[in-house]
Order: C-alpha cells, then structure tokens, then sequence
C-alpha cells in the first residue's frame, strides 16, 4: 500500500492589486475595459468611450467582492477622469452582465478577455483613457514549491505564446 503525500501548490490567478504582501505577481496579460452598449443606445456609434463619457449613466460590473482588483481599477480610471463611477447594478458573470445590458438596464463593464462571443444587439466598445487597462497576474509565495514554479512558468510561456500569436 502506498501513501500519498498532498502538496499545496501555492499559486493563483487574478487581477493586479496594489498592497499584496507575501507575494510575486508577474503579469499574464493586460486587458482593456470593455463597454458593452445597446446597438440602440446613443453612445452606440463610438469607436471608443472615456470614463466622462459614462460618468452619467448608469453602469453594470462585477461584485466589489468576486473581482476587488478590477473593480478598483475601474474606480481609478473613472477618478482620473475626473468622472462619477455610477454602478447601478452587479452581476457575477459577464453573461449576466449582457443580459442586463440587453434588457435596457444599464452599460455594462467588463475585460475584452471575458468575452467569449459578440453579445447579440450589443456593441463592443473599448474604454480609453488612464487607468483603463488591468493585468492579469499569476501570484506565487516568495519561494514557491516545484510544481507552483512549473505551473507558473507554464502559464507565463503559453500567455507569451497567445500574445505573440495575435490572440
């Protein structure tokens, strides 16, 4: 009979944060915000929104809670722009999100990585501006274990791979 030891692998994936100790962020990738808009709407024939351009309406994203990096980011965008983050509404998945969107509620704010497919009647506008991009990071502990540090250097090199790609 043989014993199996489990190892903690110690790694995670998620959005740049400012202030994590007792970590080692290396970046994944790096997304824009993502303004979903109603083909309807008034801002629907914009090539690209900034956040004073949003800063009266009313806004859909995640939870502060599920994604507190990118909501934060967001929030720093939209002071920089000197503008009111107006968010009426959340929704724990950039489906839902749509859907909202869909039924009039709102825009929504998402990542351009999160969109798996063009939502239908909705248009896809990038947010520009300061603090509109996020980074998608990969976090370590400062001495990771073997399998964390193979794990993360095979998600570094396949992301590099995607981007080299044109994803």
């Amino acid at each position: 009979m043989s014993v199996h030891r489990a190892e903690t692998i110690g790694l995670g994936i998620g959005w740049a944060t400012g202030g994590v100790t007792g970590v080692t962020a290396r970046v994944l990738s790096t997304e824009r915000f993502m303004a979903l808009v109603p083909a309807a709407h008034p801002l629907a024939g914009h090539t690209e929104l900034s956040a004073a351009e949003l800063s009266t309406t009313g806004l859909l994203t995640w939870p502060h809670q599920i994604n507190s990096g990118l909501c934060d980011r967001l929030l720093s965008a939209f002071r920089i722009g000197g503008a009111d983050l107006r968010i009426i509404r959340t929704a724990d998945s950039v489906h839902a999100i749509a859907a909202h969107v869909a039924a009039g509620t709102g825009i929504g704010i998402t990542v351009g990585s999160a969109l798996d497919h063009q939502p239908p009647g909705l248009r896809v506008i990038p947010l520009t501006g300061p603090s509109t991009t996020v980074d998608q990071v990969v976090l370590t502990p400062a001495e990771p274990s073997d399998t964390a540090r193979a794990l993360r250097d095979l998600l570094l090199h396949a992301s590099a791979q995607s981007v080299a790609g044109g994803r």
